[in-house]
Parts: structure tokens; C-alpha cells; sequence
């Protein structure tokens, strides 16, 4: 198979590890109804073909006291636009980031604060001070209706 091609079981496979990436291959191969063996090995080449990038946790960010969730929109200079990327990626506050060609905004990012305080100074006294900024703005996001990293991938 060619890198980013899967088939059915695969899909299978993704889309059960996208639930739950703690279960165990046992588990998912009575899901899939194929042998354990054949689970671990699907894993380890979509691994190894680099579709599985890696395993990661959820967390509520506002039990960890994080109450303010904000998509920052940023206008930058084109030449610059790398450059104030990979800065803001740098930023604890700053969870992903996003650039974009053929229009306004040039860099989403989106950015965790305890408060609207703490956000106001992070876009105030570290994104707006980048060089290259044009300009600046931010949506305060108050409910989040589903998280596309548990997208269903059994399409």
C-alpha cells in the first residue's frame, strides 16, 4: 500500500483508536474480527507509513483550570508569515497552529488562557509585538461542539 492509503480494516482500526487509543489490541480485534496479530501489525506499518503520527490524551483544560479557549487571527506580512508561525508555536499558551494561503487570516492559532486577562496580555504583549504583524484579532470560543481529532473515520 502507498503512504496515507488504507483499506476497510484499517479504517476500522483508525477510527477505533480515534475513541479510544488506550484499547488494547485485543480489544479491537474482536471489534474488527481479525486475530490480535493481525491488529498489531496494521498498527505498527501505520506507524511506520506515517499515518499514526502518535498516541495523545484529551484533557478538559478547564479542570486544569484553563477557563478561556480563543482562536487568534492574525494578519502578517507575507514574508514573515513562517516566521511568526513557528514563534507562536513556540508560546505554552499557543496549542496549534494553522497557516493559510489566498486570503485573510494568514495564521490561525488556537490559544489557551486562565482568563480573558491573561489572553488579553498574551495578544497584547507577545503576538502583537511580532515582527511582521499586520494584524491582530480574537474569537473567544464558548462551546465546542466536537473535536475533530475524534473524527469518525469509518467513511
Amino acid at each position: 500500500m502507498r503512504d496515507g492509503e488504507v483499506d476497510e480494516i484499517d479504517r476500522k482500526i483508525l477510527s477505533i483508536l480515534l475513541d479510544d487509543g488506550r484499547k488494547s489490541f485485543n480489544e479491537i480485534s474482536l471489534m474488527v474480527g481479525v486475530s490480535t496479530g493481525t491488529v498489531a501489525n496494521r498498527v505498527r506499518k501505520l506507524i511506520e507509513r506515517g499515518v499514526i503520527k502518535r498516541f495523545t490524551v484529551e484533557l478538559d483544560w478547564r479542570k486544569l483550570g484553563f477557563d478561556v479557549f480563543a482562536i487568534i487571527l492574525i494578519e502578517a506580512e507575507i514574508g514573515k508569515v513562517k516566521d511568526v508561525s513557528e514563534e507562536l508555536y513556540s508560546y505554552p499558551e499557543v496549542g496549534e497552529v494553522y497557516t493559510g494561503i489566498g486570503g485573510t487570516p494568514h495564521i490561525v492559532a488556537f490559544v489557551r488562557a486562565s482568563e480573558v486577562n491573561d489572553l488579553f496580555s498574551f495578544m497584547q504583549n507577545k503576538v502583537a509585538v511580532l515582527e511582521g504583524i499586520k494584524s491582530v484579532r480574537s474569537v473567544i470560543v464558548g462551546e465546542s461542539r466536537k473535536n475533530k481529532s475524534s473524527l469518525d473515520y469509518s467513511f
